[in-house]
């Protein structure tokens, strides 16, 4: 029986920011804040692409029916770009 190392079998998976039913977090609290506050500093710099829980749920069974045990990393975004100030704006 050959040996492997637990960690040469790791699939990695690296989600982007979630949003979606049930966030109390992320999202949910920058929209509390741009709520709250009349003036809120904003970041002139960082680009992410938020993904949709349903749609990060939906990617993570597919990449288990693929089969784990492979040392992949999946990096798990949405399909639209944005800035953080065309966020709160």
């Amino acid at each position: 029986m050959g040996e492997c190392s637990l960690y040469e079998r790791v699939t990695t998976l690296r989600l982007s920011l979630v949003y979606g039913p049930g966030d109390k977090k992320n999202l949910y609290r920058l929209i509390r804040l741009v709520q709250k506050w009349p003036v809120l500093p904003v970041p002139a710099a960082g680009r992410f692409r938020p993904v949709f829980l349903q749609d990060a749920v939906e990617l993570v069974g597919e990449i288990a029916r693929k089969g784990l045990g492979k040392a992949e990393t999946w990096v798990i975004t949405g399909k639209e770009e944005i800035t953080y100030p065309g966020l709160v704006a």
